[in-house]
């Protein structure tokens, strides 16, 4: 909201999509105004997270393990006026490779399968990843 360049630029962006649903266009003032709320609206959320991973990680620090929780927000207040439910964590899924203890080695013919191939078919296709992100080095 401060940088005049930053503002023309949201703006004519904004306008832009604004047109293509046809949704009324924004005047530039409006814009940094709505630039305003977000960073305090921004800087608020990241504060109730940052809080709520203090939180969870003070009970892995202190073992305290069957204790954590996942924390969800809702639109509306529960029964009970809040709007952040915590729930018991869903157990660990044995096929997912992110939440797993799993190791997988693969050795690949670089002479027949280029990067990209290996990631769109194997990785991607045949492993579910959909944004994989791989270390190389020896095991």
């Amino acid at each position: 909201k401060d940088c005049s360049l930053a503002v023309d630029f949201v703006t004519a962006a904004s306008n832009l999509r604004a047109l293509t649903f046809h949704i009324p266009a924004q005047s530039w003032f409006t814009v940094k105004g709505m630039a305003g709320n977000i960073v305090h609206a921004i800087a608020t959320t990241n504060a109730i997270i940052s809080g709520l991973i203090v939180i969870e990680a003070t009970k892995i620090l202190t073992k305290r393990i069957g204790q954590t929780r996942d924390t969800f927000c809702t639109e509306f207040p529960s029964a009970n006026q809040k709007h952040l439910v915590p729930i018991e964590p869903a157990p660990a899924n044995p096929k997912c490779y992110v939440c797993s203890k799993n190791v997988l080695c693969l050795a690949v013919d670089t002479r027949t399968m280029t990067l990209g191939n290996f990631i769109d078919k194997v990785v991607k296709r045949h492993m579910g990843f959909n944004e994989p992100q791989l270390l190389t080095g020896a095991g």
